[in-house]
């Protein structure tokens, strides 16, 4: 070995940034065939690199950040109502802005969706308005890939929405397929129309004039959206069916090992303490939603959904005269 490939120079700089000595890494490539002086030489190299002291300034500025995050959710943690989640009524739109969206608190109501027709619906009641043959994409064979949400791009596959509605009142329970939010189907003209049986909510929650702002959900029993965090705020109405909720503050970010986009690398219902060590000093509230429910996860929430039975939801982002989402979130 002439030189040390490029996956060995990423785990010496990785372990070095980690805080491990350098006598700890040199016997670790050692041991994994590297010879002993072209592993003391990478070592000497790395130690000397501007490289690896920019790595070092940008790991201590991100440590003061989570420093900073960590303080913030010790002192939220000492108040009752951070992780206590209890049904209420609508509140009016002025009252929930200053209880729960500019405090970021989760918030679950009942009685928002009274008016509207699609409070009836169901997977077959759909089918009288959409035409069976409409194409319709949904996320497909999810179940053979570990990251199959952050790779949503490769499983989507488009069929007939009476076929998709079929396998959705068939399927006893699966993670294989699911229209989500991600699938844009209201944007489908067909299924577009399906919104003139909803309306506002409460005393004008929802920005009418913003486009794109709502997302339609349809799947079987045992649909999984798997940990992570969206970029705003969300109104998500359980319209038919079932779901639970597993929501983490977004004050514990720095527990939850996230080193994709908005993705936890925890599978929060079989954590591998060991691997993901960090975890544990989370704290979730778990919440259920039915027919009629309407939830307010705020920006940055960690949450974890799974399906309990077959289910349609929607979720509105276009909420009325606020700033709904981050500043700034960096896009690589």
């Amino acid at each position: 070995m002439d030189a040390l490939p490029a996956h060995f120079q990423v785990w010496l700089a990785t372990n070095l940034l980690a805080g491990c000595s350098i006598d700890t890494v040199q016997a670790a490539l050692v041991q994994a065939g590297v010879p002993a002086e072209l592993a003391q030489q990478e070592l000497t190299l790395a130690q000397q690199h501007p490289y690896l002291a920019v790595a070092r300034t940008l790991k201590a500025k991100l440590e003061r950040r989570e420093s900073l995050l960590k303080t913030l959710d010790g002192l939220q943690r000492q108040d009752p109502g951070y992780l206590r989640v209890e049904r209420q009524p609508l509140p009016p739109y002025a009252e929930f802005l200053r209880r729960y969206f500019v405090p970021s608190r989760v918030g679950l109501f009942s009685g928002a969706i009274e008016h509207w027709a699609a409070r009836h619906w169901t997977p077959r009641s759909l089918l009288e308005q959409v035409p069976a043959a409409t194409p319709v994409e949904i996320q497909f064979d999810r179940e053979q890939d570990p990251r199959y949400e952050s790779n949503s791009a490769r499983h989507k596959r488009e069929l007939a929405f009476g076929d998709f509605i079929a396998m959705v009142e068939q399927t006893r329970a699966s993670n294989n397929f699911y229209l989500t939010a991600n699938n844009l189907a209201l944007r489908n003209t067909a299924l577009g129309a399906l919104l003139r049986d909803t309306a506002n909510l409460g005393d004008g929650y929802l920005d009418l004039r913003a486009q794109g702002g709502t997302h339609l959900w349809i799947g079987p029993s045992g649909v999984i959206t798997p940990l992570h965090h969206d970029l705003t705020h969300n109104l998500f109405v359980q319209i038919h069916g079932r779901k639970r909720f597993r929501l983490i503050p977004a004050l514990q970010a720095p527990y939850m090992h996230n080193e994709l986009h908005v993705y936890s690398e925890v599978d929060l219902l079989a954590p591998q303490p060991d691997t993901y060590p960090q975890f544990a000093r989370t704290t979730a509230v778990e919440i259920e939603v039915g027919p009629g429910d309407l939830l307010f996860i705020p920006a940055g929430w960690w949450h974890h959904v799974s399906g309990l039975s077959p289910s349609i939801s929607l979720s509105f982002t276009n909420l009325s005269g606020v700033a709904n989402g981050f500043v700034d979130f960096p896009v690589a």
